[in-house]
């Protein structure tokens, strides 16, 4: 068997039953070629053919493999339940959340200053 390698590709999602059975038809002709010879079996030559086989079946292994991480990861997408998209703060959204600046006394802008100290120490402690 060679090295192998991982690869990443996307294709559409109404492509991926076709891709999974392309890849199990490879499979499955690997495996019709995996045949024992007719030969005495305490032999060199025997010892050299399962060995052969072995290495097709490991290759058979790993792409079989492929295939169920691929059809697991399918049924957990078609399974979760749908996630509303996440809402981004807009820029007035921020400011109404916060007092104008030029509004505040210098003990008021120091305070807001030290709440958001305490509050980011905090999330670097739980993090």
């Amino acid at each position: 068997m060679g090295q192998r390698v991982n690869i990443h590709y996307s294709i559409d999602l109404n492509e991926l039953e076709l891709e999974v059975d392309r890849m199990i038809k490879q499979v499955a002709d690997k495996l019709e070629r995996c045949e024992i010879q007719d030969m005495p079996s305490l032999t060199l030559e025997m010892m050299e053919e399962l060995s052969h086989i072995r290495t097709q079946l490991a290759d058979i292994d790993h792409s079989l493999a492929d295939v169920v991480n691929i059809i697991s990861s399918y049924i957990n997408y078609k399974t979760q339940p749908e996630t509303p998209p996440e809402t981004e703060m807009t820029e007035e959204a921020i400011k109404e959340g916060l007092p104008d600046p030029r509004a505040l006394n210098l003990d008021q802008l120091e305070s807001l200053i030290g709440n958001f100290k305490k509050s980011s120490e905090a999330n670097e402690v739980s993090d």
